[in-house]
């Protein structure tokens, strides 16, 4: 892959899993120092370890939920680095039930990684890019369910959809900045929460197959680079064509 971040600083949230190893390889190739983050260092300590050039990622401890944490994080790089060119929020958290029967708790829950995640990051990560001058690139993971909300996860659908009306507005504040927001709409992965993933893509993916951590990969770093500087504000839909099915 071409060297298509060379230099660039990115942050990413969430970061732990065969995803955030696939996307932190992928960004590593193209030229990025990297940080990878999650609630669970351990996670982000073996992505850290099974990348190819380990010396260019740094692995930390952040609970998206928490404001102190995004602010911990963000000034240590900001004393290594000097700045941040990329933020990606990938912390997800999956929420199934009827409105009835969700605790508060339960919605809360879901609501620190899906939604409030992705306020506090910005939110931290936002004065540094403008500070910067270089502008910069928010990217969010969402789930299809922002756009076709299942009978299930009322708590899920509600949190991603406000997600990508959040980046929107981003979008429109700090496009004089030269900072762009876009988000990842994925559809079926191959480590879903649901059961039987890939015997239910063959069913109703068009493609015949959930998506991989580098399908999803190159679409974040496709919005990353300076390959889209003309796109912001916009969902990118990576699921193989799922979409098209529930347009019907």
């Amino acid at each position: 892959m071409p060297a298509k971040l060379d230099e660039k600083v990115v942050l990413i949230s969430g970061a732990g899993g065969t995803k955030g190893l696939a996307l932190t390889q992928l960004l590593v190739s193209a030229g990025a120092k990297v940080y990878v983050t999650d609630v669970d260092v351990s996670k982000v300590d073996q992505v850290a370890q099974h990348t190819e050039h380990p010396e260019n990622v740094t692995h930390l401890k952040l609970d998206v939920g928490e404001e102190g944490d995004w602010a911990d994080v963000v000034n240590r790089i900001e004393e290594s680095e000097g700045g941040i060119d990329v933020l990606i929020n990938s912390a997800r958290q999956f929420g199934v039930g009827k409105v009835e029967d969700l605790t508060i708790e339960d919605w809360r829950r879901c609501t620190a990684a899906n939604l409030d995640g992705t306020f506090l990051g910005a939110k931290t990560v936002l004065p540094l890019m403008v500070k910067g001058g270089r502008g910069g690139s928010i990217i969010n993971v969402i789930s299809m369910a922002s756009l076709h909300p299942t009978d299930n996860t009322p708590n899920y659908s509600a949190c991603n959809a406000a997600a990508m009306n959040l980046l929107k507005t981003i979008a429109i504040q700090y496009a004089e900045h030269g900072v762009r927001a876009n988000a990842v709409i994925a559809g079926f992965s191959a480590n879903s929460p649901l059961d039987d993933t890939h015997e239910l893509a063959k069913r109703v993916v068009p493609l015949g197959r959930p998506g991989s951590g580098t399908d999803m990969a190159n679409a974040i770093i496709w919005l990353a680079s300076e390959d889209s500087s003309y796109v912001t504000g916009t969902g990118l839909t990576v699921d193989g064509g799922w979409s098209l099915q529930l347009s019907l």
